[in-house]
Formats: C-alpha cells, sequence, structure tokens
C-alpha cells in the first residue's frame, strides 16, 4: 500500500506541487503503518527541512539513521540528503 516504487510517489508531487500538508499527511500515515521503515521517516525529514522545520525534521533523520544503522543503507547516498558540512 505505500511501497510506489515502479510508479510516481505521491508524496513526491504533493510537495512539488506545493501541498506539503499533504505530502505531510502521507507520510505520516506511512510511517504509522510501517514505522520501521526508514525511507518513509527520510522523506519526512526531507520535507520538513524544505519547510524550515529543522527540530523535526532531524527527528525524522535520526529515526531512519536508527533503523538502519547496521544495514548496508547508508542515509548519505539518498538523493534528498542535506548536509550543513563543507
Amino acid at each position: 500500500m505505500f511501497r510506489w516504487f515502479g510508479r510516481k510517489n505521491p508524496t513526491l508531487i504533493e510537495s512539488k506541487r506545493g501541498n506539503s500538508s499533504q505530502a505531510i499527511a502521507l507520510l505520516t500515515d506511512a510511517i504509522r503503518h510501517h514505522d520501521r521503515d526508514p525511507a518513509f521517516h527520510q522523506s519526512l525529514g526531507d520535507i520538513l527541512y524544505q519547510l524550515e522545520r529543522y527540530p523535526e525534521a532531524a527527528g525524522d533523520y535520526e529515526a531512519a539513521l536508527k533503523l538502519k544503522r547496521n544495514a548496508e543503507w547508508d542515509v548519505r547516498e539518498q538523493p534528498l540528503y542535506i548536509s550543513h558540512s563543507r
């Protein structure tokens, strides 16, 4: 239900349309049903970061990292990773 592989991700579509509240609602619902999936936490963090809701974004980024700490997945390799380091 919440995997959007092979078709357009509705959260990205809503976010690009400027409907961030709908994208946040979709991701919050996805997390409610699949709270162990780091991709949902990261996507929510990305949207919150774009809205300059930094503390909330940090919480979702941390959740994504904790879920995949010992896995091969690395948040830095994801296309929407944002870093302040230079």
